[in-house]
This record gives C-alpha cells, structure tokens and sequence, in this order.
C-alpha cells in the first residue's frame, strides 16, 4: 500500500502542482501522464531486465499513459489521491 501512495503523492500532487502553476492544468496532466508512462515502462526494462523495444512494452507504456490521465482525472475530479492510491498498489488486481 505505502508504494502506491508515495507514488501517486509523488505523480499526482507534487508534479503536477508544479506544472499546473507554470503551465495550467491540461498541460500539467499531460506531462505528468507521460512520465507516469516512462517511469513504469523503465521499471519494466531495468527491474525486468527485458529488451526495451518489443512490441509488448509499447502496450504497457500506453496503458501507462491511460491509467495516468484516467488517475489525474479522478484525483482533480475528487481533490484526493485516496481515490487512486489503493489502484496503484502492487497486487491490486
């Protein structure tokens, strides 16, 4: 549970605030969706140690990308990341 709250703390309210102040909202949500994205898909590559480019990697990346935006949405929707914390945990599913 610990690894998805740090995570979505780290994603959803640091990053994004950041970026929300210089860039607005959609912008933010954006750019931090796709970091969500790489950073999981570098987890796979480094923690798997897995080839980077198979076609299998470009589904999980944007399935990454997906979940970033649906997760950004909710936690702007709801003004929580309680909503999404428990989602990102590993083990969830």
């Amino acid at each position: 549970m610990i690894a998805g709250y740090s995570e979505e703390w780290i994603f959803r309210r640091c990053l994004t605030g950041v970026f929300k102040d210089r860039l607005g909202i959609v912008w933010a949500v954006l750019i931090v969706s796709v970091l969500f994205a790489v950073f999981h898909w570098a987890e796979f590559v480094l923690v798997g140690e897995q080839k980077p480019f198979l076609q299998g990697y470009f589904i999980a990346l944007g399935q990454a990308l997906l979940f970033g935006l649906v997760f950004s949405i909710i936690v702007g929707l709801g003004r929580s990341i309680l909503w999404t914390a428990p989602a990102s945990s590993p083990g969830f599913i």
